[in-house]
């Protein structure tokens, strides 16, 4: 699938965002049950939300420590919330103890992840 976004096309495995002037490419993977979303987490930070994306990847800030898996739980809720999702349908498929990670999102399609991120990104 192609999905134009601005003067750009995409891959339905790739999200342009577009902040200033620079394009800024998030790789998203179709999965048979949704969109696997890859994050790199600030677990322990001051501020809590959604930042930018970084070399391919969604930046996460959340309170919680990196310990017995708080940050984990707070990435999913933080998704689930940003998402409309129920908690039960974000999957960590991997980095349970690493920064980085790849979430399965369930029951969404890439360019659905790519509109609603690109709307957030929009509105701020």
């Amino acid at each position: 699938m192609i999905v134009a976004v601005g003067a750009f096309l995409m891959a339905s495995s790739e999200a342009f965002c577009r902040p200033g002037n620079r394009v800024v490419v998030l790789k998203l993977e179709a999965h048979s049950q949704g969109v696997v979303l890859p994050v790199t987490v600030h677990a322990g930070s001051r501020r809590e939300g959604l930042g930018g994306v970084q070399v391919g990847r969604l930046k996460i800030d959340v309170h919680a420590p990196p310990e017995k898996g708080k940050a984990n739980k707070a990435v999913i809720a933080l998704l689930a919330e940003q998402f409309g999702l129920a908690k039960s349908a974000i999957v960590l498929l991997s980095g349970e103890a690493s920064p980085k990670k790849r979430l399965l999102l369930s029951g969404l399609t890439v360019a659905e992840v790519a509109e609603k991120l690109k709307c957030r990104q929009a509105a701020e």
